[in-house]
């Protein structure tokens, strides 16, 4: 264990968060306020760097933020920067992070400040921790994720600095789980990186929704040519940041989906309300699919249906149904049902697990799909045999 107290220790502690980023493999970062951001250098080898900053009071600085943002877009996938939005009193100063086959942590009195660092009076340790402290932490994170949004630059717009700040009402108490839970989430090592991954992706999706829904209707219209609406999405979502699935459906030959008739269905769907868009959305999947002539329909629906409606609607895909293959629900007579059918009562599904798990870090289907994938790869379901 190491004792940093400031400012008798000159340099001690930011030496420290500087070696924890050089060497970690995966890093946490919590700090209840963001007055400063240095650039810290990320190890080669780090698959993931999470920053978790509050906002109570207004005294995290703009500056700040927008100085974490590029440094955080400079390491593209592999930092995660976010902001704990839902959260009144989050006053944690953490880091923790995994180098090699080791586990350590700094906790203590400092935020992320020149002050801290430098002239304020502060105590803080460094302790090795084992490998079961590290998963009871990082599961304590992954709640915390939950309750917390993506930082972007037009939140950064909106936020609001308050050198005399009033303290915010208290976070009212979560609501209880209907009924009898039947549906035992995943939790697993790899939960909070899979949830900031796609929290981030799917608030990426807000800066594109108006242009894309454009395209959509205009294709669907048949005011712009089917080959127009492919090229826009291979320059616009193709290995965009909005993106939730891989590069699949461009390995197919645009011509063998009829993408007006593809997005004709999509505004359709779109258009529904609520209380009739299962139905619509059933009806319309069971219309491409006898159709013959939409190719890609599962992946290109299912993945927009998720981004517009991310509390209802999941991405159709082979993890989902492992997950519920492996948990018993998935039956054999799910087979009669036709293709809409299907996607409908999967739907149903993962929204009653997300009702009967009202703490759960994943707060919608959106966020609740990739959670599902990570969970299929960290348990080696997805493993081609």
């Amino acid at each position: 264990m190491t004792i940093y107290l400031h400012p008798k220790t000159d340099n001690a502690l930011s030496d420290a968060y500087n070696d924890a980023f050089n060497h970690a493999e995966e890093i946490f970062v919590l700090s209840a306020f963001l007055r400063d951001w240095r650039n810290f250098t990320l190890a080669n080898g780090c698959t993931n760097a999470t920053l978790i900053v509050g906002k109570d009071f207004g005294i995290t600085r703009k500056k700040a933020l927008r100085d974490a943002l590029v440094w955080k877009k400079k390491n593209k996938n592999k930092c995660h920067f976010f902001v704990a939005d839902q959260i009144s009193g989050f006053h944690p100063k953490l880091v923790m992070w995994k180098q090699d086959t080791s586990y350590f942590l700094i906790v203590g009195s400092s935020n992320l400040t020149i002050a801290a660092f430098e002239s304020n009076y502060e105590a803080n340790i460094r302790i090795k921790i084992s490998i079961e402290r590290y998963q009871e932490i990082s599961n304590w994170i992954t709640q915390i994720l939950g309750l917390s949004i993506p930082v972007t630059t037009q939140w950064i717009d909106d936020y609001e600095e308050s050198p005399n700040p009033i303290k915010k009402p208290a976070k009212l108490s979560k609501k209880t789980s209907p009924g009898l839970i039947k549906f035992n989430l995943p939790l697993f090592p790899k939960l909070a990186k899979a949830l900031a991954e796609r929290k981030e992706r799917a608030f990426a999706f807000e800066d594109i929704r108006i242009e894309f829904e454009k395209e959509v209707r205009e294709c669907a219209a048949g005011t712009t040519s089917q080959q127009h609406f492919y090229q826009w999405l291979i320059d616009n979502w193709n290995g965009a940041e909005w993106k939730f699935q891989g590069a699949g459906i461009f390995r197919h030959k645009s011509t063998k989906t009829n993408w007006q008739l593809l997005c004709n269905s999509l505004v359709i769907s779109i258009n529904s309300n609520s209380v009739q868009r299962d139905h619509v959305i059933q009806s319309e999947y069971d219309k491409l699919e006898q159709s013959g002539e939409v190719e890609v329909r599962q992946a290109f629906l299912t993945e927009m249906l998720c981004h517009f409606f991310p509390d209802d609607y999941p991405l159709w895909n082979k993890p989902v149904e492992t997950w519920l293959k492996k948990i018993g629900i998935w039956k054999e007579k799910q087979r009669g049902l036709s293709a809409g059918e299907k996607y409908i009562w999967i739907a149903k599904q993962l929204r009653l697990a997300l009702q009967q798990n009202s703490d759960y870090p994943a707060q919608n289907l959106a966020e609740l799909d990739h959670v599902i994938w990570a969970y299929c790869d960290y348990k080696g379901w997805l493993v081609k045999t």
